[in-house]
């Protein structure tokens, strides 16, 4: 008798399960979450790069010297970014490559802020082809790809 109740318990257990299973349809009506456009603006799809074009300092633009013109920040839709300082090394650059987190941000003041690693910058101007930073200096960078 007891091996009769356990045999009908085993079988509403499997005949249960084809009802309690997943169902398929659900999974592939998921939408990606969006992509923030600033996001997209600064990292494209996956990745982006940008060059130096030019350094403006208090007294006016700066000419770029040739260990300053080949370098490139690549930021990455993970949020991680390397700053590449290029074939060309200048005397005071203590890496060639290097790879940290950034972030957007706005301060107290409701003003945009791009955090490269722990350092803030803000954030003159950014569109599909020109990324201006600022902390002391103004960096501007023109986009690669």
């Amino acid at each position: 008798m007891k091996l009769f109740h356990f045999k009908i318990a085993i079988a509403l257990f499997i005949s249960s399960s084809f009802f309690i299973s997943c169902d398929k349809d659900d999974d592939e009506n998921v939408q990606p979450d969006p992509v923030d456009p600033k996001i997209e603006l600064i990292a494209g799809n996956n990745s982006k790069t940008w060059r130096l074009v030019n350094i403006k300092i208090s007294t006016g633009v700066e000419n770029l010297s040739d260990c300053e013109a080949d370098n490139t920040l690549t930021f990455r839709t993970d949020s991680t970014y390397t700053d590449n300082k290029g074939a060309i090394a200048c005397p005071e650059d203590t890496f060639i490559s290097n790879e940290a987190n950034w972030e957007f941000d706005q301060n107290f003041a409701g003003e945009e802020k791009l955090y490269l690693g722990v350092v803030p910058y803000d954030v003159l101007e950014l569109n599909q082809n020109s990324l201006k930073i600022k902390q002391v200096v103004e960096y501007h960078y023109e986009a690669v790809d």
